[in-house]
């Protein structure tokens, strides 16, 4: 079946989607939701596709201030300072009966179509994210309510580099969404190219203007 064409998902799971704002980027001067990306801020432009897939989007951050004039709720770390896992617990224990697509803020290329392909292998299983070989995205990935238990765990019991996002996945049944589910949607370089450099920003700005003589068509509808 053609995930894309079968909408029955949208009956069993409601999808919050979280924007993971993070904190300063020391090398880029200033929050990465708030880089002027194509006249907006990038975090703005991120919000928008996941709110064309989710029933609602949210942003995760410590800072609400920052994000007051998007109009959208900000929900701060119950557990500050241990990065992205404290962020989908945060998302997770806010919205315990959803769905939470998690979305890093640095990933310029992110189409709404691969967050659709997403939430449409959410059954019957506990998280889906996508898989470029040996490497997952999981800040670009769906978690169910049954993440939440084991996150808290990991937080209660775990340091160090069991705190990543990564290390609940083996206590999670997961659907791994591989390179020929999305390769439709554009390079795999392409669609998770990360800002986290002056030079990754300028770089992204130039796909992003010449799309098509750098080869990166991407179909963000």
């Amino acid at each position: 079946m053609d995930l894309l064409c079968d909408t029955s998902y949208r009956r069993h799971n409601d999808l919050v989607g979280a924007l993971l704002a993070g904190g300063r980027s020391r090398r880029l001067g200033q929050p990465k939701p708030l880089l002027d990306f194509a006249g907006l801020p990038l975090g703005l432009h991120l919000l928008s596709r996941l709110e064309e897939f989710c029933d609602r989007a949210v942003i995760l951050a410590n800072e609400p201030e920052l994000y007051s004039s998007w109009n959208r709720p900000v929900i701060p770390d119950i557990h500050p300072g241990l990065g992205p896992l404290a962020g989908l617990h945060a998302a997770l224990r806010a919205n315990p009966d959803e769905w939470v697509f998690l979305l890093a803020c640095d990933l310029p290329f992110f189409p709404a179509k691969l967050g659709a392909l997403t939430r449409a292998g959410a059954t019957d299983c506990q998280a889906v994210i996508p898989r470029r070989g040996p490497y997952l995205e999981p800040l670009c990935a769906a978690y169910s309510p049954a993440a939440l238990p084991v996150v808290e765990t990991r937080i209660r019991t775990e340091s160090g580099p069991d705190l990543k996002v990564t290390s609940i996945l083996r206590d999670l049944d997961v659907r791994y969404l591989d390179e020929a589910d999305r390769a439709h949607l554009g390079p795999d370089e392409v669609l998770f190219l990360n800002i986290n450099t002056p030079a990754d920003l300028v770089l992204a700005r130039r796909l992003w203007s010449a799309p098509l003589e750098a080869g990166t068509q991407i179909d963000y509808s």
